[in-house]
């Protein structure tokens, strides 16, 4: 589900980007297809679901938000650990 808003955003983007480029008028039949890969794409994102399960996913997150931000945990253990014991 989180993916999926990620990567509505993520279309939503390339198609703001591609309307930047002034590349003259395309046909209604050439951007409809577009539209139709772009949304292909972006809806049959379960697919990943066949590589990667989603729980791991979350799991592994999870953990690289934790190893990330390992020294600002790690200070307010610290900071913790100091105001309980004086």
């Amino acid at each position: 589900m989180i993916f999926e808003v990620i990567f509505s955003f993520f279309a939503s983007g390339i198609i703001k980007i591609i309307s930047l480029v002034n590349i003259g008028h395309l046909s209604t039949q050439i951007m409809t297809k577009f539209y139709n890969i772009i949304d292909f794409i972006f809806e049959n994102l379960t697919l990943l679901g066949l590589f990667i399960r989603p729980s791991s996913l979350v799991s592994v997150s999870l953990l690289m938000l934790a190893i990330i931000n390992f020294e600002k945990i790690y200070g307010v253990a610290v900071w913790i650990k100091r105001k309980i014991k004086p």
